[in-house]
């Protein structure tokens, strides 16, 4: 699931795409969320977006929290992942973003973070999806 502030639709959709393929063979759901602000402390405004999820069968989706205005990003992931890495690993999907939109290129940088989530759900929610698509992939504007 992408949410979005100002994305266009080519942005949107590479970011989609990126989702869907870093969702694809586990069970972990990858969740974007864009604000244009975040005044607070990014985790505990991802930990909000986290709450008004529905639950994962298995509690293995992951928010991806942007605010490029503040240039703030944070990861918030259900007990079915969190723990399954060391702390330093969070901080590092949170430094792709940081690292590329330092060069302007916030949806690149977006995109890595979503592989870097991929590859820790892959080995976090092994196995078959039998509960299918439970997040989906897809786009939700503020205001609309």
């Amino acid at each position: 699931m992408v949410k979005r502030a100002r994305l266009t639709p080519e942005e949107t959709k590479r970011i989609v795409e990126a989702v869907r393929s870093a969702e694809s063979g586990h069970r972990g759901e990858i969740v974007v969320h864009f604000v244009d602000r975040c005044p607070g402390d990014a985790v505990e405004a991802a930990a909000r977006v986290f709450a008004t999820l529905e639950t994962t069968r298995h509690d293995t989706a992951a928010v991806l929290l942007v605010a490029p205005t503040d240039r703030k990003a944070a990861v918030f992931a259900g007990a079915g992942v969190y723990g399954r890495e060391r702390p330093d690993f969070w901080r590092a999907v949170t430094d792709a973003v940081a690292a590329r939109a330092a060069t302007g290129d916030v949806v690149g940088g977006v995109i890595d973070a979503v592989a870097k989530l991929g590859q820790v759900l892959s080995t976090a929610a092994a196995g078959a999806d039998e509960a299918g698509d439970e997040l989906p992939a897809m786009v939700d504007s503020p205001g609309g």
